[in-house]
């Protein structure tokens, strides 16, 4: 697979987008693009999937479990698969920056406890929130 180029600014500007859509004040994420393979370790590892997949988050319950040595306002981590996500943005005849802003706005959804397993209701409310993040100029 030949690595796209996505440029800083766009990373930016999908943080400032989440920002302004929930009204956050002050937070810090980690965020790791990573090959398919990579993202499939971690995910057996840490949910006993045996697969790739587009998103993993690392929040509050892993903090919870006495991992906390960071700063206050630190949400966790959101690891992305390239790879995966090129396939979906394909997929879904978008591009890959904003297949990138999706992922990392459910990423982001979930460092604020927001889980669409949950319920079909907690599904839907996230995806919607996912919409307005992305869609918003």
């Amino acid at each position: 697979m030949v690595k796209p180029k996505i440029a800083r600014t766009h990373f930016v500007r999908i943080f400032n987008k989440i920002n302004k859509t929930l009204n956050i004040k002050k937070a810090e994420v980690s965020l790791a693009i990573v090959s398919d393979s990579a993202i499939k370790k971690m995910n057996k590892i840490y949910r006993g999937i045996d697969r790739p997949t587009d998103v993993l988050s690392f929040g509050k319950a892993s903090r919870q479990a006495g991992l906390d040595f960071t700063p206050k306002n630190y949400l966790g981590e959101i690891i992305i698969s390239l790879e995966q996500a090129a396939r979906q943005a394909k997929a879904a005849k978008q591009s890959l920056p904003t297949e990138l802003e999706r992922l990392i706005s459910h990423g982001f959804l979930h460092l604020l406890g927001y889980d669409h397993e949950q319920s079909k209701r907690a599904a839907q409310a996230m995806a919607a929130l996912e919409e307005k993040i992305v869609k918003q100029k």
